[in-house]
């Protein structure tokens, strides 16, 4: 859970410090007072609507937008894959060590993630349930997937991108 929470303001730091120049410890600063006062004032609806929205946004702008686009500036999948090693079209290109300690990382933090099972046990009913974790699960496979690509494609576009952490939002930001 703290993983998950502190990886969230990262990315909400990453994002905030590559599109205002602001430091990373601001960034951080600013994106986490924004989620708590829609959180605070808003309370479980404000976190359904900012699900909602989030998801147009991560569906619109990565899967649809930014991947196809970014192939297109690089040139495509051909060009991508004679800039890049081979272990980046991999499955177990970062290792099965790493990928046991990811799962491993993440299935336990999102078990007892609060807020899943928040969501889990405020739906409609146990069916509505059932089937909003089993596609919610397929699209974070299908958007990890897509934001890897993402970040592959960046890698050809940025090769001596000084902080590789920003490689998405500066892919985003470009293209």
């Amino acid at each position: 859970l703290i993983m998950v929470a502190v990886s969230q303001l990262l990315a909400i730091g990453t994002i905030l410090n590559v599109l205002f120049g602001l430091s990373p410890a601001v960034s951080i600063l600013i994106g986490w007072l924004v989620i708590m006062l829609y959180s605070g004032a808003g309370g479980m609806l404000a976190l359904t609507y900012t699900d909602v929205l989030m998801f147009c946004v991560m569906t619109i702008g990565i899967l649809f937008l930014l991947v196809p686009a970014g192939l297109i500036d690089i040139g495509g999948l051909t060009q991508m894959k004679a800039v890049l090693p081979a272990s980046y079209f991999s499955p177990i290109g970062i290792g099965i060590s790493t990928i046991i300690a990811y799962f491993f990382i993440f299935f336990f933090g999102l078990l007892v993630d609060q807020s899943l099972w928040q969501r889990t046990f405020t739906a409609r009913s146990e069916k509505v349930s059932r089937w909003g974790s089993l596609t919610a699960g397929i699209y974070c496979m299908i958007y990890g997937l897509s934001a890897a690509f993402a970040g592959a494609i960046a890698k050809v576009k940025f090769p001596n991108l000084e902080n590789p952490d920003n490689a998405f939002a500066t892919l985003s930001t470009d293209v």
